[in-house]
C-alpha cells in the first residue's frame, strides 16, 4: 500500500466517527484548504465533537489553546481579572 493510500484510508475511517455536521470542516482541513480548519478539527476531535466543550477548554498548556474556534475573546485569557 502506498503511502497516499494509507493515508486515504486513514481519513476514510477517521470521518466516519466524525459527526457529519462537521464532515466539511474535516475535509477542508484534509484537502490543506484552511489552517482555521485543521485547528477546528483538532478541538473537535480532542473534546469528542461538543462545540461547548472546545469554547470551554481548560488545556491552557495547549499550543492551539489560543486559537480555538468558538470562544469568546472577552476575559478569556486565564489570569487576566479585568
Amino acid at each position: 500500500m502506498t503511502k497516499d493510500e494509507k493515508i486515504k484510508q486513514a481519513r476514510g475511517k477517521e470521518l466516519a466517527t466524525v459527526s457529519p455536521l462537521y464532515h466539511g470542516i474535516y475535509l477542508r482541513a484534509y484537502a490543506g484548504q484552511s489552517r482555521a480548519a485543521a485547528v477546528q478539527a483538532f478541538c473537535l476531535r480532542c473534546t469528542g465533537d461538543k462545540r461547548d466543550e472546545v469554547r470551554r477548554c481548560s488545556s491552557y498548556a495547549c499550543p492551539l489553546w489560543p486559537y480555538r474556534p468558538y470562544h469568546v475573546e472577552k476575559n478569556d485569557n486565564p489570569g487576566n481579572e479585568e
